[in-house]
């Protein structure tokens, strides 16, 4: 009889945006230079890493790169991935003059080694490129009142982030769903991104406004919120212990009837999108017995199935959404 075959718990956490060339052509390999501790990042922006202090600094005026460089004598080589790893500041210091954070951005900022404690972003920074915070491991962050424009993809597939604030109630949001969106196994049916996290601003703000149409969780500046855990769960485990039991299928039909008294199954967003394992955008019964489906499948018929670390291919739900058994060959 054939196995299920399963994969790693959702929770992609591992970091694989590889650096690409801006146009000018490189000199030489990166791969070949020393550690670098200076480059540019804009026409008349530089960089500097002081390792004593793990303090990462921008210097100049304009607006950054899309893409960072570093620097020995007058030749210019990209950031490898190589180089990026030697980093590990506890402080990003922008300063006053600098108009734009650049895509790619955090690229600088050590995120595969550790995530940085201080952000300093002065008033001249008026807009936050697409792919600046492009996989980066921050939870929280707080976009400053004099930021006019957000670009889309500015915060995609951020694994940890659960919290954003954005101060300025007039800021020019791209309209797409992956301005803000989690790094997770599953998008969608129809390709857009699931955001877990709050949005704070203004009531009456574009955040708001942004929030209400791609169904993100908002929450008026101060306000007090309990947000998402950090770790995501896979479709059909509702109290994430990775395994699907008939104790989740039980859960969903519980949350189930009391929507149906009129009651606040008190479902967060990353929970709603746990039970709706049929992907239909509501939780009802059919979920629950999808569950219960999968859970009979995986557990009771393959007893010596691997551990609870694991998790299931979206093709097994496939295939029990359309009907079919998993130890059919």
């Amino acid at each position: 009889m054939k196995k299920l075959t399963t994969i790693l718990c959702a929770a992609c956490l591992a970091v694989t945006g590889a650096l690409t060339a801006m146009p000018a052509p490189l000199t030489a390999s990166a791969a070949a230079m020393p550690y670098p501790t200076k480059g540019k990042a804009g026409e008349n922006i530089t960089w500097q890493y002081d390792v004593g202090t793990h303090t990462l600094t921008y210097s100049g005026s304009g607006d950054m790169y899309d893409r960072v460089y570093l620097i020995k004598g007058e030749d210019f080589y990209e950031m490898t991935d190589s180089a990026v790893d030697n980093f590990s500041p506890k402080k990003i210091v922008i300063e006053d003059g600098i108009t734009s954070i650049g895509g790619w951005f955090i690229s600088m900022s050590g995120y595969r080694s550790s995530i940085p404690e201080e952000f300093v972003i002065p008033e001249s920074v008026t807009k936050i490129c697409s792919d600046a915070f492009y996989k980066s491991g921050i939870s929280s962050f707080t976009v400053p009142e004099s930021v006019k424009v957000i670009e889309s993809k500015a915060f995609r597939d951020c694994p940890n982030l659960r919290s954003v604030t954005i101060l300025n109630p007039e800021c020019e949001i791209a309209q797409t769903s992956d301005v803000f969106s989690n790094e997770f196994m599953e998008r969608k049916q129809d390709g857009s991104y699931e955001y877990y996290g709050v949005i704070f601003g203004a009531k009456g703000s574009t955040a708001e406004a942004y929030a209400e149409k791609f169904n993100r969780q908002f929450a008026v500046t101060g306000t007090e919120v309990e947000l998402n855990p950090l770790k995501p769960t896979e479709r059909g485990d509702f109290d994430g212990d990775d395994k699907i039991s008939i104790e989740d299928a039980q859960n969903v039909l519980l949350a189930y009837t009391e929507m149906l008294a009129g009651n606040d199954p008190k479902l967060n967003a990353l929970q709603k999108n746990t039970c709706d394992a049929d992907r239909d955008g509501d939780v009802d019964v059919t979920d629950a017995q999808y569950i219960l489906i999968y859970y009979t499948e995986c557990t009771l018929l393959n007893p010596d199935m691997p551990p609870t670390e694991y998790v299931s291919w979206e093709s097994d739900w496939e295939k029990i959404l359309s009907g079919k058994s998993l130890q059919d060959d």
